[in-house]
């Protein structure tokens, strides 16, 4: 929990600051903390858990926006869209891209500045300790096992409620569902819980395809609205335009196919989950089985006071 806090804290500025790569990490790390706070709350009744858990929403959606521009802006520069496109129909996108995020990053740093990261991060800390100290192995990974139970549930569903059809909102709610069990994962088996690494790598792996056609279609959505507006009659044809959205389809059709590869490999990992590694974790909650201690996931709770940096100290100001 607090190793995830100090990622949090060590990504954030640079985020802040402009920095892609700040970005992606400050807000995995909000992300992967907030899957950690309801489990930990288990072993100590922490009724203000949720707020917690609402703080950190509230930063990974700030950070979230930016984010998605960071990434069609990389795509937009990559082979083969680059190298298949009108380097002018190309350009007027990176133009737009670039506007969005300038502001988007504006009101990133607004609402990130409105967090008390002192107080968060020191309810986090008591949170730690406490749970280190609370001797409540059952309750914690009683948690845990419904959190798995519930995702593996939720990815079944978004499976079989996307079909075999290419549609990119169906298959979104699919690339959520793959992203909550992979970090529910990867938090049964750094407890040791249950083992689970070679799943959180199935995961990944199609997490990063889904999240990739998700990402082809915002970037299209904004060739649309260039097409759609006055300013292509200034800089490039529609059809220079179409000839980017067109790659940008032919893309997403290539990884609607590899995902469909995967599915029956989903299929498999989502009832292994179901059958195999929940009834492992609760039969550790009954105290049959000896994971390691609560106290090893919590990465010592003596870890240094300060471990966030103050809002007026740290968050550079937007023109920065």
């Amino acid at each position: 929990m607090l190793r995830r806090l100090r990622a949090l804290a060590r990504n954030l500025p640079a985020g802040l600051a402009g920095d892609v790569r700040g970005v992606h990490q400050a807000r995995v790390a909000s992300r992967r903390l907030r899957d950690t706070v309801p489990v930990v709350a288990a072993a100590t009744r922490d009724e203000k858990s949720r707020k917690k858990q609402r703080t950190l929403k509230r930063l990974t959606r700030a950070l979230g926006t930016v984010r998605e521009m960071d990434v069609a802006l990389a795509m937009l520069g990559e082979r083969p869209l680059a190298g298949a496109s009108p380097r002018p129909a190309v350009e007027l996108v990176r133009a737009r891209l670039n506007g969005e995020r300038a502001s988007r990053r504006r009101l990133m740093v607004e609402r990130v500045a409105a967090i008390d990261f002192e107080k968060l991060a020191r309810r986090v800390r008591e949170a730690a300790r406490a749970a280190a100290m609370s001797g409540r192995e059952t309750a914690w990974r009683g948690a845990l096992a419904r959190r798995l139970a519930r995702r593996a549930t939720l990815l079944r569903g978004a499976i079989e409620a996307a079909g075999a059809l290419y549609e990119p909102e169906a298959l979104h709610k699919v690339r959520i569902a793959v992203k909550k069990l992979r970090y529910a994962l990867e938090l049964a088996d750094e407890t040791g819980a249950a083992p689970a690494r070679a799943e959180v790598v199935v995961l990944k792996t199609m997490q990063d395809t889904l999240g990739r056609l998700h990402d082809l279609q915002v970037l299209r959505a904004h060739v649309r609205a260039i097409a759609a507006g006055p300013t292509r009659r200034q800089a490039v044809s529609v059809d220079a335009l179409d000839t980017v959205g067109r790659a940008m389809e032919d893309e997403s059709r290539a990884l609607h196919a590899r995902y469909m590869a995967v599915v029956p490999r989903l299929r498999e990992l989502w009832h292994h989950v179901a059958r195999t590694l929940v009834p492992s974790v609760r039969t550790s909650a009954m105290g049959t089985a000896r994971p390691r201690p609560l106290k090893m996931m919590l990465q010592r709770a003596r870890a240094e006071r300060r471990i966030v940096p103050s809002p007026e100290s740290r968050v550079p100001s937007p023109e920065s």
